[in-house]
């Protein structure tokens, strides 16, 4: 069955509606259909590229980083673990740099969370050296079978493509934003449902709109599915130890506005077209995980811009050093696809960092820009 034929039948029993959050969970996850089932996404050929596919100094020096935590707070077998590893190059890159500490090397669990089966193939095509050098590695398509060693998770453009709700208050009612489908003119459309009476989201609406100062009709994005899969992470590294690194595009806090959008071969595109064959993201509300991160007794640092996160732990020395060994054009093209990652008016401020750890990082003891 056709996802838009899906779509529609479920609004035909759903009272002529379905919400945002089980559009996008349709569009993006059905089992057989759905955008990350099947389609290869990322890089130049996909819909959108990342920032390990901009620049192998971004993999390598993130890689490095793991390694000093480890060296620092591990010492031991862990699990080294990547939610949605895209085309592998990530771990790739993060693993090349570690071959050079074989006790870190060694000691690796390598897990891959992955629901894509194309996307599978395509890992582990990147990664069979690292099969030849007895990595152990391992694909799933969840957290359920981690293993209760210490693990350091990284998660880069991941959180933003989970299914949010929006909602919002007008004269001290609440409503949630829906999605409904025009038969006449054969189209997906926007609409509104005034929510019966819910103590609980309404206090969280509340309370989301007096922290962020917004007025009647602002648009508020909650994220259940994330703040799951953040409360199984963060129970793991609190009984194990650990670390969890989140890089993704977002702004430091709401400003009330809807943040969905949709890309496809680069380009924005109406995301209520083309159901199932295109990108659906959002930004993240980075003081949204702050908060829910720090309720669940963690130790968070950040949000940090790419660029100073990347800055602050050695990526421009990095760069100096691979620099001083290649001619002229290669080094202006490490230069350029390291400008694109760290520059404000490129991917440098909208992304931002978070670091969750259960030890206290001393160098973030003092430098937190917001918090």
């Amino acid at each position: 069955m056709k996802l838009n034929k899906k779509i529609k039948n479920e609004i035909k029993s759903n009272n002529g509606f379905i919400t945002i959050k089980n559009f996008i969970r349709t569009s993006m996850y059905d089992e057989k259909k759905g955008y990350y089932k099947n389609k290869r996404a990322i890089g130049k050929k996909g819909d959108f590229i990342t920032s390990s596919e901009i620049s192998q100094l971004f993999g390598e020096i993130i890689g490095l980083y793991f390694i000093d935590y480890w060296s620092n707070y591990i010492k031991d077998e862990f699990n080294l673990i990547e939610l949605g590893p895209g085309n592998g190059t990530f771990i790739r890159d993060a693993l090349n740099i570690s071959l050079n500490f074989e006790n870190y090397f060694s000691s690796i669990n390598l897990n891959l969370i992955e629901v894509n089966k194309e996307l599978i193939k395509i890992q582990k095509k990147n990664l069979n050296i690292f099969k030849k050098k007895s990595l152990k590695m391992t694909w799933q398509q969840n957290l359920k079978k981690i293993n209760k060693k210490k693990s350091i998770f990284f998660a880069n453009e991941f959180f933003d493509c989970f299914p949010i709700s929006q909602f919002y208050k007008f004269k001290n009612e609440y409503f949630e934003k829906i999605i409904k489908y025009d038969e006449k003119n054969k189209k997906f459309y926007f609409d509104d449902i005034k929510l019966n009476k819910n103590l609980k989201l309404f206090n969280k609406i509340e309370s989301l709109y007096s922290s962020y100062n917004l007025k009647d009709k602002s648009i508020i994005e909650i994220e259940y599915d994330a703040e799951k899969y953040l409360e199984s992470i963060s129970e793991i590294i609190k009984k194990n130890g650990g670390l969890f690194v989140i890089i993704d595009y977002g702004n430091y806090s709401s400003n009330g506005f809807s943040t969905i959008q949709s890309v496809s071969k680069h380009k924005k595109v109406d995301f209520l077209n083309n159901v199932g064959k295109q990108d659906i993201s959002h930004m993240l509300d980075f003081n949204y995980f702050y908060m829910k991160l720090k309720s669940l007794n963690l130790n968070v640092y950040g949000p940090f811009t790419q660029r100073n996160f990347l800055i602050s732990i050695g990526i421009n020395e990095l760069k100096n050093k691979i620099c001083k060994n290649v001619n002229t054009k290669k080094k202006l093209e490490i230069q350029k696809d390291l400008d694109r990652i760290l520059d404000e008016d490129k991917m440098g401020e909208l992304f931002k960092v978070l670091i969750i750890s259960s030890q206290k990082l001393e160098n973030y003891e003092k430098f937190n820009e917001l918090y």
